[in-house]
């Protein structure tokens, strides 16, 4: 497997995944902020854990392997659009999806951490318990980015087929 990236793919994937990321973690970090994440050191760990979402998904996407098999393939656009469309959902509905993941996500941080409070898992206010939350919340932005996917992909192979069809000879 290659690991190495065309660094010129990789500038255009990372300003691409930066948009969506910062659009798409807004809501999130808003309803942050009204659950009292307020501290330098959470706002910074927050920001971290968007920033390493944006730089894996950049680098993924900017793989040989991904270009070459996915990315030009009906699969590849079903994941464009599905991480398109849960941004733009995330948006118009306000951030109510992205307030679910991250109390799933602060109950999942703060289980792991043997708090009673969910919130308790933030560590008042620390860095390195707010990381892991946002990271936490990526990976069920990511899974709620592969099932739009696999939604969309028989929608796009059948518009496909159907376009093949209707082509004039």
């Amino acid at each position: 497997m290659n690991f190495a990236v065309d660094p010129r793919i990789f500038r255009d994937k990372l300003i691409a995944w930066s948009v969506r990321g910062v659009i798409g973690a807004a809501p999130s970090f808003t309803w942050a902020l009204m659950a009292g994440f307020k501290s330098p050191a959470a706002i910074a760990g927050m920001a971290a854990g968007v920033a390493t979402y944006v730089l894996a998904f950049a680098w993924l996407t900017a793989s040989p392997n991904y270009v070459e098999y996915v990315e030009s393939a009906d699969s590849g656009w079903s994941l464009r659009l599905a991480a398109n469309l849960r941004v733009a959902g995330s948006l118009l509905a306000l951030g109510y999806p992205d307030m679910i993941l991250g109390w799933v996500s602060l109950s999942v941080v703060g289980a792991i951490d043997g708090a009673q409070d969910p919130l308790a898992a933030a560590g008042g206010g620390a860095f390195a318990p707010a990381y892991v939350t946002t990271l936490v919340q990526g990976l069920l932005v990511s899974v709620t980015i592969l099932v739009g996917a696999v939604l969309l992909w028989p929608v796009r192979c059948w518009w496909r087929r159907r376009k093949a069809q209707l082509a004039l000879p």
